[in-house]
């Protein structure tokens, strides 16, 4: 293998304010048969039919004490023990729609300080976007990234390289 193949790729410059006006027009075309900004075809297909029992079915979810902070804590000790040094991005779910399901801003905000906590506890950087919980077309679903959701992170990861 040549040092040529080695060597890290370059990479694009890319407009970053026409992106996210192209990801909000695609939002627009694609999510605008509701007022949670979730992709029409997904929101017909699961949630339009029992829209009124979705109401606060979220009501008693526990997401501060969950087991899967072993498995995060895991990941974090496998990177630790191997050296690994990577970036956390933190991503919010869709608040609009989890204020419709009852899982209440903050407890969402407590959560993401209590991931954002426990990553930094082991020395690794964190990016977090969940103040973006009520951007439109951030997310296509509850919690999927979406349009602007996949933007931030492409731009987030890019800046991450360059800094390496």
């Amino acid at each position: 293998m040549d040092n040529e193949a080695l060597s890290t790729p370059e990479l694009k410059t890319v407009d970053m304010p026409y992106e996210f006006r192209k990801a909000e027009e695609q939002g627009k075309k694609l999510a605008n048969k509701n007022k949670f900004y979730i992709k029409d075809s997904y929101f017909d297909k699961y949630d339009r039919k029992n829209f009124d029992k979705l109401k606060n079915y979220r009501s008693n979810t526990d997401i501060l004490n969950s087991t899967e902070y072993n498995d995060m804590k895991l990941l974090l000790d496998i990177c630790k023990e191997h050296n690994i040094k990577p970036l956390f991005i933190i991503m919010p779910v869709n608040g609009p729609w989890y204020d419709y399901i009852s899982v209440d801003k903050q407890t969402r905000h407590a959560y993401y300080s209590k991931v954002k906590n426990i990553i930094k506890s082991y020395g690794f950087e964190t990016c977090d976007y969940s103040e973006h919980e009520y951007e439109s077309y951030l997310m296509e679903d509850g919690m999927h990234l979406g349009w602007k959701g996949w933007l931030y992170v492409n731009e987030t990861i890019s800046n991450f390289v360059k800094q390496s």
